[in-house]
């Protein structure tokens, strides 16, 4: 295994940190899954007091050590699921900002003698959006599966919400993500909206 110094540009501290936790602290286990060895991980821990933050995961832990294990990674999955969708969002805002001219001109093919539109890249990151939906959904628990009843709210009735904020955002020139999440902050209760 490399050996390398414990220079943070070089190290992704980060990952290096998420693993040393999901292995519950155990520094070979770690050095062999990052492919570093021994000395750098025990090196990284002494300088950043990872045994102390075992610890106050371990004070935090309750019951089964797998299912600790089983919400960290959910966890990192979630992270890594909403830089993803971040990511996705630029280009979404991006496309959406194009006039009809240049998103035609963007899915249009050129070659030598003939030109061709395709719009297999809208269906691509149509595709993506939809893994990190996917994805997002697992990592919090919200799988057809496993998601819970929610006191008669319906997820018609959430899309509905969502569509009409969307609709007023683009029509007011807002923007509709900041839109949507006041809708659905400020929304009132089931008993409250009964009376």
């Amino acid at each position: 295994m490399p050996h390398v110094s414990l220079n943070k540009n070089v190290l992704d501290v980060a990952q290096i940190f998420q693993t040393y936790i999901v292995l519950g602290g155990d520094i070979e286990r770690t050095a062999f899954a990052m492919n570093l060895d021994k000395e750098t991980i025990r090196d990284l821990a002494n300088a950043e007091h990872w045994q102390d933050k075992i610890a106050d995961w371990n004070e935090l832990r309750q019951g089964d050590p797998h299912e600790l294990r089983i919400e960290i990674n959910r966890a990192l999955h979630y992270v890594q699921a909403h830089r993803l969708r971040s990511i996705l969002d630029k280009l979404i805002s991006r496309l959406s900002a194009m006039s009809e001219e240049e998103l035609m001109s963007l899915l249009t093919k050129r070659g030598k003698d003939s030109s061709e539109f395709s719009a297999r890249p809208l269906t691509d990151l149509v595709k993506a959006a939809e893994t990190c939906q996917l994805m997002t959904q697992r990592a919090l628990g919200d799988t057809a599966v496993e998601r819970p009843e929610r006191n008669g709210d319906k997820g018609s009735d959430v899309a509905l919400r969502v569509m009409k904020a969307m609709e007023a955002a683009d029509a007011a020139g807002l923007n509709s993500i900041e839109i949507v999440r006041n809708e659905l902050g400020t929304r009132p209760s089931p008993a409250a909206s009964a009376n």
